[in-house]
């Protein structure tokens, strides 16, 4: 459970990295220092190597997520044969 709720916030996060640095970028680059908020207006891209990299590596956590879930559902199921 919580290795899979550690995929879920890589996620979120690599997104939500991505999101931060657009505003950021955007902000800075059109007023060309710390903006107000009233002539503030936001460009993004999503650069796919970040992306994938991302994916991946939410991806990995979540498949050893499910190993670790069924093996611990293996150890219960033969804890008592021997």
């Amino acid at each position: 459970m919580r290795l899979s709720a550690i995929a879920l916030t890589v996620g979120i996060g690599g997104l939500l990295a991505q999101y931060a640095q657009g505003f950021a970028n955007s902000a800075i680059y059109t007023t060309g220092r710390l903006p107000d908020r009233a002539g503030l207006s936001f460009e993004m891209t999503l650069t796919p190597l970040p992306l994938m990299v991302m994916l991946m590596v939410m991806l990995m956590v979540a498949l050893i997520a499910e190993a670790f879930r069924r093996g611990v559902a293996l150890r219960d199921d033969v804890e008592g044969l021997v």
